[in-house]
């Protein structure tokens, strides 16, 4: 997803119909090709996605309502025209404050949607050509890591989330070698600020307290 370190924001996701828009696999595919490929055509977009140009054409006014992609041009094609539908240049921001229920499940729908996509991604890339060659089997990595951060590590782990952001960014621009896919959730299990809290001492108990183990 566009996330461009050195620009402007230019797309702010806090609306409900942002989040729904966002948050669709097929429409993910639309994001995330626009987002490699650059300008695209429906139909192009049908063409790099496997998908037929009428499901692109169905969720692409989604996009286009909701601010997450643009017109770019139109252009002329034998005897038709058709419109070239892009990304707004910057990178996005989630707006996780004005409405806190709203952005927490819209987060959650987002990294089930990254998740999904993620598969999708894999299982077309193993179901084609060789499947599993000596070249993927030097760069895939799938894991899941859950441990203890101190808040200085956290931040060293942010960093470097989003020096591969600007890696990828880099690497676009320069528009050369096939296309990686990588998807990351960060984030604290459990809130932080709570967790440098001492714990609240319980009452001391008393002879007529009932265990809270014990059977009515």
């Amino acid at each position: 997803m566009r996330q461009k370190s050195n620009a402007l924001v230019s797309t702010v996701i806090r609306t409900t119909a942002q989040w729904n828009a966002i948050c669709s696999p097929t429409r993910a595919l639309i994001i995330e090709h626009l987002d490699a490929c650059g300008p695209m055509s429906a139909r192009e977009i049908a063409h790099r996605i496997g998908k037929s140009p009428e499901l692109v054409h169905h969720h692409l006014p989604t996009l286009l309502r909701a601010g997450i992609i643009r017109d770019h041009a139109v252009r002329s094609r034998g005897r038709r025209k058709e419109r070239v539908f892009e990304l707004p240049p910057g990178r996005w921001s989630f707006d996780l404050k004005s409405d806190p229920a709203l952005a927490a499940r819209g987060m959650a729908r987002l990294a089930r949607t990254w998740a999904r996509y993620t598969e999708r991604m894999l299982a077309r890339r193993l179901q084609k050509g060789k499947g599993i060659t000596d070249s993927f089997a030097r760069l895939v990595t799938i894991r899941s890591e859950t441990g203890p951060l101190r808040p200085r590590a956290a931040r060293a782990v942010r960093a470097h989330l989003r020096a591969i952001i600007e890696i990828f960014e880099a690497e676009r621009e320069r528009g050369h070698g096939p296309p990686h896919l990588i998807n990351w959730a960060f984030f604290p299990c459990h809130d932080p600020s709570a967790a440098e809290q001492p714990p609240t001492p319980s009452p001391p108990a008393t002879r007529t307290s009932r265990p809270r183990h014990a059977s009515k």
